[in-house]
């Protein structure tokens, strides 16, 4: 780490960045002959970025910024051209050609307005490019909202999964930096809409460059300081009623978001960009349905009128230091059902993003960042009726660093070089202990639990809701942190734009969790009664045996002593090259990559043979050796036919490699030792863990329709081998004894097919429109690692045959409409609306047993095939009203901000049994209704319980905003 800031620190003084990059090339021919002008000169105005026409009439501008530009051609005799609005993309060509008129006199250069072309000729895959025209005008934020928009993609529970692929398969990135927490391999990135500048998504079949992802990778490029100095700043609230109630109506849920961002040149060589985005909300993830309370009272006796419920409770407390038992009687009225946003469940958030250009001659410079913070509360159901204010506290962090330089070796080549760190942390825990973990069970004078470490029972007259004061059980903390260093060549020599390059990544991986707490405090008080000495070996066991998880950190959480476990220390690196061959007809993609994956950690030779002496794993009977590395060569080619430039079509193949997700890699000795010891089920990490594989193809055709719109039909298909799997070790043995447990291993297998459309129509008489659908088709032998659980638990025989997953959304779709009104005069002038319809058919679910979710076993036995019923459609219209304000040289932008428009109460998730989001079956049965006789004044509770809010989605929410340009 100090090696790596001192480098960068070093680079700093004379040479400080560089962006992401396009390319823009093209042919200059007299306009009244047709004949190409060798020598034209065609530069990009604002900068030193220029080039020369061959004999050919053809140039070449590489290293071009993402963004809009204008270029000037210039031809002794003949008058000058400049096209404006021409739009460079990352990693892309622009075509931009220009025909010269002669002309005997200097006349002021001819000024074209270029139109974004309807089709990129230069694509060989399915990307999608989203500019701040689309992101400043839809009613959205956030770029996987954004992402979830485009075809291919399922957006479910959180997640995005791309053609079929799991979650965690999607690769971010932010100015080139990779933003994915390698341990669980989620999203960190939080970039503001106001400093997004391009949104690139490709959804398969990307190049040689990229490794280490399998779905899709989305990069996002930020916004650089212009020529002037300009300062934006925006503000929106939410608007309805502040605070929860028993009506139903419209809530502002507490939202309220202020940004601010200001860019411009220090000097010719200097520029800089900073915006600043805050956001506080009293319920970020708001439900359609409400959620439920009751008033609770303590009372002196259990004869106190004017209740529905009088609890009697016994809690112990301290009184002069002793412990003693206190009887609580509580009394409970006023059971209602409440709107608006659920109890403690708020957040505060805020992201940082700036950059800083250079330029020095051939050498150019980008220096930035992006850090975000998000603080608040997760709402849990069982603790939503009397115990929210023990809802549990997160603390969420991620931090990038970068410095980019680009050196020019001559007109047709250049060389990159990144260097960046990113770090990431997030703690969840106990609202009022937090990381005092050894006293979430401890005896205090205001305390309710019933003993040492023991919680208050659920409460049997409210269907099992957990009881006032009730600790959460759990705490955990992770630290992800890497440094990386990329290098990128770039050749382009004829019609080859030849490409080569590396990268490495060394990632740190610490993490500790505490499973089961409250076991600390009660087995503490048992070793002081019993007058056990508390040494290294009863600190082991007793943190064993409360499933503590130690990587980085002591059994007990500490940076240094009993059983400290090295921090997880993965390395991951690559090589490729690549040649992008642009002909007249053809543009061939064809490249080589090879990945390395090193876990640097140590596994069994063999995990049916396992010994454990005094409660801990010996490696050495146990046969612990390094674990190998491992090395994958993946080909990858891609064809576009430019059949004319009204037609394309397009196909591409590709081997790709991921990591196995790290949480289910890296395994603390602790934790084995605690699983190999339980009776019940558990799972263990598994060292040995080999990277997933996919095989994808890819075929597609785009057609201009006319002159304002475009049609893309896309087919793919795609191969996924070695997906992490839950299986048992059949025939281990522990101690040279049989014992059978369960462990993470590849064998899944996946396959996905699916039909992809995109309707794009630029702008006509104000109106822009894009359509998208895709049919799709995911199916494997499991959705995620823990598909399997039940069969392991049970000892039944693994699927063999694929079914669809638990994701799999066989419609998806989205209608955009953006309309515009000019500076005409009218009242509307000036103004806009956005219109964001969003559908989807349901994702699948087994059909199972009908059984009472509240007293069940927790799981259920199939009645179908494995996830053969689907959730119901769901439908989503979001609007956005704009109107422009001028005063002077000064804008504002007032806009009305309303999600979910028609209030449509969509489903999330079901009962298995019934298929049904608010009932489980259960007081339908025989058995259920014996108990709803015996229990009539519990099936209001129960019904409650059933009615979790987020089985619901989100209701209709207005917000008002404003956008100030300065």
């Amino acid at each position: 780490m100090r090696r790596v800031l001192f480098i960068t620190i070093a680079l700093i003084p004379f040479a400080l960045f560089s962006q992401e990059f396009g390319k823009v090339s093209g042919k200059i021919v007299a306009k009244e002959s047709g004949k190409p002008l060798a020598g034209a000169s065609v530069t990009i105005v604002g900068t030193d970025l220029g080039s020369a026409a061959d004999e050919n009439g053809d140039y070449v501008i590489l290293g071009v910024p993402v963004g809009s530009h204008t270029l000037e051609a210039n031809y002794i005799g003949y008058q000058s051209v400049k096209i404006s609005g021409v739009y460079v993309s990352k990693n892309l060509t622009t075509k931009t050609n220009f025909e010269l008129k002669v002309s005997a006199v200097q006349l002021q250069a001819l000024e074209i307005v270029a139109e974004k072309p309807l089709i990129n000729q230069n694509t060989t895959n399915t990307t999608r490019i989203i500019t701040t025209e689309t992101i400043d005008n839809l009613p959205l934020r956030g770029v996987e909202s954004i992402v979830a928009l485009q075809t291919g993609t399922v957006a479910d529970n959180g997640n995005i999964y791309v053609r079929g692929s799991r979650a965690g398969d999607v690769a971010y990135y932010v100015d080139g930096v990779y933003m994915n927490n390698a341990w669980d391999l989620d999203n960190t990135s939080t970039v503001s809409n106001a400093a997004v500048e391009e949104i690139q998504f490709q959804s398969g079949g990307f190049s040689a460059e990229y490794g280490n992802v399998n779905g899709g990778v989305v990069s996002t490029t930020t916004r650089t300081g212009g020529d002037e100095f300009s300062l934006n700043a925006e503000i929106i609230t939410g608007l309805g009623k502040s605070s929860a109630s028993t009506s139903s109506g419209l809530y502002s849920y507490g939202y309220n978001l202020y940004n601010m961002s200001f860019g411009g040149s220090a000097s010719e060589n200097i520029k800089y960009f900073i915006n600043f985005e805050g956001r506080k909300t009293d319920d970020p993830t708001p439900n359609a349905e409400p959620f439920y309370a009751i008033d609770r009272t303590e009372v002196d006796s259990l004869n106190t009128p004017g209740f529905d419920v009088i609890d009697e409770s016994v809690r112990t407390i301290l009184v002069d230091g002793t412990p003693v038992q206190d009887t609580v009687y509580a009394g409970y009225s006023n059971f209602r059902s409440m709107y608006g946003p659920k109890p403690n469940s708020g957040s505060d958030k805020f992201t940082l993003t700036g950059n800083l250009l250079f330029k020095l001659g051939d050498l150019r410079f980008k220096v930035g960042g992006l850090m975000t913070s998000d603080k608040g509360n997760n709402y849990s159901h069982d603790f939503s009726l009397v115990n929210s204010s023990h809802n549990p506290k997160y603390d969420e962090s991620a931090n990038s660093f970068y410095a980019n330089m680009t050196y020019s070796l001559s007109a047709n080549s250049y060389v990159k070089l990144n260097l960046s760190f990113f770090n990431y942390q997030h703690e969840e825990g106990d609202v009022t202990h937090w990381d005092d973990y050894n006293s979430y069970g401890a005896i205090g004078s205001d305390t309710y639990l019933r003993d040492f470490g023991t919680n208050p029972v659920s409460i049997q007259e409210f269907a099992e809701f957990s009881g006032y004061g009730s600790i959460y059980d759990d705490y955990s903390i992770n630290k992800t942190s890497y440094y990386s260093v990329k290098g990128d060549y770039l050749n382009q020599f004829g019609n080859h734009e030849f490409k080569a390059g590396f990268d490495y990544r060394n990632n740190t991986i610490e993490y500790y969790r505490l499973a089961q707490p409250l076991e600390i405090a009660q087995r503490v008080k048992l070793a002081q009664d019993a007058g056990t000495p508390m040494d290294d070996q009863w600190v082991y066991l007793a943190y064993m045996n409360a499933y503590a998880e130690n990587l980085g950190y002591s059994i007990d959480g500490k940076g240094s002593g009993t059983a400290y476990q090295d921090p997880g220390n993965p390395i991951i690196a690559g090589m490729y090259v690549n040649d992008k061959i642009e002909l007249e007809d053809m543009i061939l993609n064809v490249g080589l990559r090879y990945d390395y994956f090193n876990s640097n950690t140590q596994a069994a030779a063999d995990w049916n043979d396992i010994w454990i002496t005094n409660g801990r794993i010996d490696r050495d009977l146990s046969n612990f050796k390094d674990v190998k590395a491992q090395t994958y060569i993946s080909p990858r080619i891609g064809f576009s036919f430019p059949v004319t430039d009204r037609t394309k079509f397009h196909s591409q193949y590709g081997k790709y490699i991921q990591q196995p997700i790290l949480d289910r890699l890296y395994l603390a000795d602790s934790r084995l030792a605690a699983n190999l010891s339980q009776g019940n089920m558990t799972v263990s990490p598994n060292p040995s863990l080999k990277p997933e594989r996919t095989t994808q193809y890819e075929v597609g055709f785009t057609q201009q329709l006319g002159s304002y719109a475009a049609l893309d039909i896309t087919g793919y298909y795609k191969e996924v081998r070695d997906y992490t799997m839950m299986a048992n070790l059949q025939g281990a043995m522990k101690n040279g004894s049989p014992f059978i447990w369960a462990q993470y291993q590849n064998g899944d297998f996946g396959v996905v097919k699916g039909l992809s459309f995109n309707l794009n129509m630029r702008r006509v008489n104000g109106l822009m429109a894009n359509v998208n659908y895709t049919l799709s088709f995911a199916e494997g032998t499991g959705s995620d690692p823990a598909s399997n659980w039940n069969i392991a638990w049970t000892g039944d025989t693994y699927p063999t045959l694929v079914n669809p997953v638990e994701y799999d959304q066989r419609h998806t779709g989205s209608i955009m409409l953006d309309y515009r009104v000019g500076d005409n005069g009218s009242i509307l002038a000036n103004s806009g609306v956005n219109l964001l319809f969003q559908f989807g058919s349901g994702t699948a679910y087994t059909p199972s047993i009908i059984q009472s979710d509240v007293f069940g076993r927790g799981w259920y036995a199939p009645v179908a095939a494995i996830n053969s019923a689907y959730k119901p459609w769901t439908q989503t219209l979001d609007m956005k009203l704009d109107h422009d304000i001028t005063l002077g040289k000064y804008r504002a932008n007032i806009y009305l901000w309303v999600t979910n428009l028609l209030d449509t109460k969509n489903v999330d998730d079901v009962y298995q049994g019934t298929g049904d989001a608010a009932t489980d079956g259960y007081l339908s049965t025989q058995e259920g209704k014996v108990w709803a006789t015996g229990n009539p004044d519990i099936v209001d509770f129960y019904n409650a319980q059933l009615r979790d809010p987020r089985n619901w989605d989100a209701p209709r929410q207005v917000r008002l905003g404003i956008n100030f340009e300065l």
